[in-house]
């Protein structure tokens, strides 16, 4: 019986749970990329009006809150609305960015748990 159960561990479950590591580690490294992008892109290129037209928007859209996907691209959530967003001054536009960079925050450490 101690032959059949060392046997089962060596060849069938070591390997499982050697691929089921390898495969957690991989996920969390192709999240932890995603995050680095994303922040990246917000730092960098963030334009308030055509965000919700970009790659990275479409990413990210389905882990924000949905305040900040509102905030974002108002007309998704109400047909009627312009396709425009309503912050017009600089200080708003500023703070959205902010708002956009602690979501990013949030779904690393929150969602994720990359930290």
């Amino acid at each position: 019986m101690d032959k059949i159960i060392e046997f089962l561990t060596s060849k069938i479950l070591s390997p499982f749970l050697g691929w089921k590591i390898e495969k957690e580690k991989e996920t969390r490294a192709v999240k932890r990329r995603k995050i680095d992008s994303w922040r990246s892109y917000v730092e960098k290129n963030f334009n308030w009006d055509s965000f919700r037209d970009t790659s990275v928007f479409s990413e990210m859209k389905p882990f924000l809150s949905e305040k900040m996907v509102k905030d974002l691209d108002p007309y998704s959530f109400d047909k009627t609305k312009t396709p425009t967003l309503h912050l017009r001054s600089p200080i708003g536009r500023d703070d959205l960015k902010m708002r956009l960079l602690d979501e990013i925050t949030a779904i690393e450490k929150e969602k994720w748990k990359l930290l």
